[in-house]
């Protein structure tokens, strides 16, 4: 457990609504004091003149691969990453072999996880084999440690289907965590639809498949009264139609990648699969309506979506290579170097989607939230700090980043997990 002291440092606690100068006091683990002229006998102390410490945060789609896909990431190497990020409890997404639509897988991923640096909170799955055909037994799911339901990389298309697993999610006190896709429209595709894939002769994916599921299963949400939860928006119309239903009083929110604020499709040019996601990175319109969403309150958090692949995988080309990138490690400098820097939005907003929103919007653990209570979870910034991204300092076992070589402002330097040393200075202490 650790013990610290850390003096003079921007403590923002949004979970208390706190942003003040203060020494705080970790002792064995636990926040002991928040004052002022703190002298503990026999305590290692930094000082935080210039830094910001602030709750861990939370990234509520990630994909950790195991069980099924181990050379792309396992469970370990997911986790160190993620307290490498400043992350100190990510949400896997059910989409390993075999899904996580059974018991059995979800006690499997909690096992493996006991030994790790940071939480590790399941998605159950919609739909047995994520097939969007027969519902699983989410009851048993939701009792066996599951926090929200999803399809994630797949969609449910029967609407039906999706309705009344949104029912019983609700019935549950879960969320189901929306991939918004019709599947009708993406089969062939590789890229965004429009003037790149056009120059690079390759089958485009419509903003359209996006637009009509969100529609779709906002107005289910609105229909029946039941919360829904939108995963990595990438379009001006679905975040327009977000915004609309907000204003209409449905219970929505919204989630939304660094990738697709800080990058568009014009990076495929390149022909580096890095690059290459689902949904697809989009055009500059779409780019700039996304950070407008974020700053009007339309987006409520930010995710990941890390999707670790290994370098054979996505060496085989744009139109053969798997969609997806990671992004636990670099989260945080994108998001300081996107919004913060250039002003659109504030430290403090950015620090609340990371932390009280998805705690608060899916009802998560305890332990998780306030680093005030328990065994604490925190992050030590220096928002002031560039740092290239290189591939050698990845902690996760795929290093398919768009963001190789970019040099990003905002510095994870220590993250503490459940009262645990987890990160410092780069160096993953599990």
């Amino acid at each position: 457990m650790v013990n610290l002291l850390i003096k003079q440092v921007r403590w923002i606690n949004p979970y208390e609504q706190t942003d003040e100068i203060k020494d705080v006091y970790i002792r064995e683990g636990e926040i002991a004091v928040v004052g002022n002229n703190l002298n503990p006998d026999q305590v290692e102390i930094i000082d935080g003149d210039g830094l910001v410490l602030c709750p861990g945060f939370i990234d509520m789609h990630v994909h950790l691969r195991e069980p099924g896909f181990e050379h792309k990431e396992s469970i370990l190497t997911g986790m160190r990453a993620a307290a490498h990020g400043g992350f100190t409890a990510i949400a896997p997404m059910p989409n390993s072999k075999p899904a996580a639509d059974s018991a059995k897988t979800v006690r499997y991923v909690l096992d493996k996880s006991e030994d790790g640096p940071v939480y590790v909170l399941p998605v159950g799955a919609i739909t047995q084999g994520l097939k969007g055909e027969k519902l699983t037994d989410m009851a048993e799911l939701k009792a066996a440690g599951v926090v929200a339901f999803s399809d994630d990389g797949m969609a449910v298309m029967d609407s039906d289907t999706m309705k009344t697993g949104m029912q019983i999610a609700k019935g549950l006190g879960a969320v189901v965590i929306d991939h918004c896709e019709d599947l009708t429209l993406t089969k062939n595709g590789v890229i965004n639809k429009g003037p790149v894939s056009e120059q690079l002769g390759l089958p485009g994916i419509p903003r359209a498949a996006e637009d009509i599921m969100t529609a779709r299963d906002i107005l289910l949400a609105k229909e029946y009264d039941l919360p829904i939860h939108i995963a990595h928006v990438s379009t001006k119309t679905s975040a327009e139609l977000i915004r609309n239903a907000k204003a209409q009083g449905v219970d929505v929110t919204a989630e939304v990648t660094p990738h697709h604020f800080a990058l568009t499709d014009e990076c495929l040019l390149t022909m580096d699969a890095n690059f290459k996601v689902s949904p697809p990175l989009r055009g500059e319109e779409d780019r700039v309506a996304i950070v407008e969403a974020i700053k009007d309150g339309t987006i409520d958090l930010f995710a990941t979506d890390h999707a670790p692949h290994s370098q054979d995988e996505k060496g085989h080309g744009l139109e053969k290579a798997p969609k997806g990138m990671i992004g636990l490690e670099t989260c945080f400098g994108v998001i300081y170097t996107e919004l913060v820097a250039k002003g659109v939005i504030d430290l403090q907003k950015v620090i609340k989607m990371l932390t009280t929103v998805p705690y608060e919007r899916f009802s998560l653990p305890e332990e998780t939230g306030n680093p005030m209570v328990g065994p604490t979870n925190l992050v030590l910034i220096d928002p002031e700090r560039k740092w290239e991204v290189r591939r050698e300092d990845f902690h996760s076992k795929s290093m398919n980043s768009p963001f190789l070589g970019k040099v990003l402002q905002g510095k994870v330097m220590l993250t503490i997990a459940g009262g645990d040393l987890a990160m410092r200075d780069d160096n993953v202490t599990f």
